[in-house]
């Protein structure tokens, strides 16, 4: 153990106040690794040194592992131990060996998720009051690419060691650090509860930057996160631990694929989560996506005062059936039809990436919610949302009436469950939201403006049931209507605005039944409805 004057000298690059802040407790229960022969040369390995000062700290009843300003420590795999923090000092970096015989095979990730992702640098299973804290660096690799284990084949050869993985653990804190240069996932946090994870800068070039599984009582604020796959994302690979009691607030993501992600991996239950306060930019596979594809539900979640710039699809939702994820099975079974309720959106702002409409959702600018034939998206609130769309849909778009439905993709073909068919969506004739299997859904002062003109409906809906729409804005081409349903019924529209004279209301189908309008101005309005393909003038009611 270090005494209270060497602790100060190792600790001389934090300032008096933060310092203080540690409290007494800090500064007399505290191990700093040089003291246990690290190097911190960031050529020697360290492993041993910083495994053998954790085990130290928690023999003794546990307290602080520094990593002093300056120094640069190589370790390959360490297990952090109950009321144990690691404590990395401005100035100083922990960095993972690129050698992959320096990383241990026993902090598992394998069988179910089907990437060589089993390894990784900082891990803990079943420990309670663990931390990671400091404002110095974990660095996961210093080179693009790891040294071979000689001899191994098949997943062994490809491992790409995450850089922390915690299961099955209580009470964990970690805060302050920068993050850089995963292999894979930055921070796995499995069957755990009562997480803290604050102040946190990830540069993850990789892949994702937080993946919490079945975790409970989670907390995520004042991050920013910078990744090469989705920011966060929210995923239960047990359908006996759910995702429950999540926040996430004052944080900024950016991403070449997803800013949040929920799903695919989703055999338990996603519940009462909240975010808010968020800047979500440059993501190019999608904003917010909601996906349940394995028999759970996704339900009690509000998104509050959001901001997303150059994103695709500012929101999606899918319930889909996808095979068993970490099925070793040569045809996987398909896993059951799960649901999604109980959704909020609340002042949602957000400008999509420029470029023409794309077959793939997550890719296209438009918001794109589909249920399933036999489970519809229900109970989901839009309010304050104002959406500029990249637009560039074309007549032929507009028309388009054959997509596809989510019984009729079998995610079996053609490689498997990553296999996903995105393509065969294709464009949707609706530029602003494509709503599929619906019931009770409310959008409420909802404004969707284009960025170059678009001959598709702002709002199109198919198959859905008791839709409201209240104070409606949208850009809308003349030969277009504001809103097109297609064998939908219980449709309300009120108090709707076009920004250029169009038809109000275009119906679709001998289906479509029950349709009310309140409080439309006509003069405003080419015409307030017209029916086709077999829809029934009867079926409207005007105020």
């Amino acid at each position: 153990m270090t005494t209270r004057r060497s602790f100060l000298m190792c600790v001389a690059g934090v300032s008096a106040n933060q310092l203080l802040a540690l409290g007494p407790k800090a500064i007399t229960n505290s191990w700093n690794v040089c003291d246990f022969g690290a190097k911190g040369d960031g050529l020697t390995l360290d492993t041993r040194a910083v495994q053998t000062a954790i085990d130290s700290c928690n023999a003794a009843g546990g307290g602080f592992v520094y990593f002093p300003t300056g120094g640069a420590f190589l370790i390959g795999t360490i297990y952090l131990k109950s009321h144990v923090t690691l404590h990395v000092d401005i100035g100083a970096s922990i960095i993972g060996s690129m050698d992959r015989l320096q990383y241990g095979k026993n902090t598992g990730l394998s069988p179910y998720y089907p990437e060589e992702i089993d390894r990784c640098l900082i891990y803990a299973k079943g420990a309670t009051n663990i931390g990671l804290a400091g404002d110095g660096k974990i660095v996961g690799k210093s080179s693009d690419s790891y040294v071979q284990v000689p001899g191994a084949t098949g997943r062994d050869a490809e491992q790409r060691p995450m850089l922390i993985r915690l299961e099955e653990c209580t009470q964990i804190t970690i805060s302050d650090l920068t993050m850089e240069r995963c292999g894979s996932w930055c921070i796995h946090l499995k069957n755990s509860k009562d997480i803290f994870l604050r102040n946190l800068r990830i540069n993850n070039d990789r892949q994702d930057g937080f993946d919490i599984d079945g975790c409970e009582n989670t907390t995520i604020s004042d991050c920013h996160l910078v990744c090469g796959d989705d920011c966060i994302a929210v995923m239960t690979s047990s359908p006996e631990r759910p995702v429950r009691n999540l926040t996430i607030s004052n944080c900024m993501m950016r991403s070449l694929c997803s800013g949040l992600r929920f799903g695919p991996l989703s055999k338990g239950n996603m519940e009462d989560i909240t975010v808010s306060n968020c800047v979500i930019y440059d993501c190019d596979l999608g904003g917010i996506k909601l996906g349940m594809f394995e028999g759970a539900e996704i339900r009690n979640c509000v998104f509050d005062n959001i901001v997303m710039d150059r994103v695709t699809a500012p929101i999606s939702m899918f319930v889909l059936t996808w095979p068993d994820i970490g099925s070793t099975d040569a045809h996987p079974k398909m896993m059951p039809v799960g649901k999604i309720h109980h959704i909020q959106f609340r002042g949602i702002r957000a400008v999509t990436k420029p470029g023409p409409p794309d077959p793939r959702p997550d890719q296209n600018s438009s918001m794109f919610f589909h249920g399933h034939p036999a489970s519809a998206i229900e109970d989901i609130l839009l309010t304050d949302i104002d959406v500029t769309i990249a637009g560039g849909g074309t007549v032929q778009q507009a028309r388009r009436r054959d997509m596809i439905d989510a019984d009729r993709i079998d995610y079996r073909e053609d490689g498997g469950v990553w296999t996903d068919h995105k393509d065969s969506w294709g464009i949707p004739p609706g530029y602003g939201l494509y709503a599929r299997h619906m019931k009770r859904l409310v959008l409420n002062n909802v404004s969707l403006s284009l960025a170059q003109a678009d001959a598709r409906s702002p709002l199109f809906f198919l198959d859905s049931q008791d839709v409201s729409i209240t104070l409606l804005q949208a850009e809308c081409a003349p030969e277009a209507a504001m809103v097109t349903v297609r064998n939908c019924s219980d449709l309300t529209l009120a108090s709707t605005e076009p920004r250029t004279k169009t038809t109000l209301l275009r119906l679709e189908g001998e289906n479509t039944s029950s349709v009310e309008l309140v409080n439309n101005d006509s003069r405003r309005y080419s015409s307030l409805f017209e029916c086709v393909d077999g829809a029934n003038a009867n079926i409207v009611k005007s105020n």
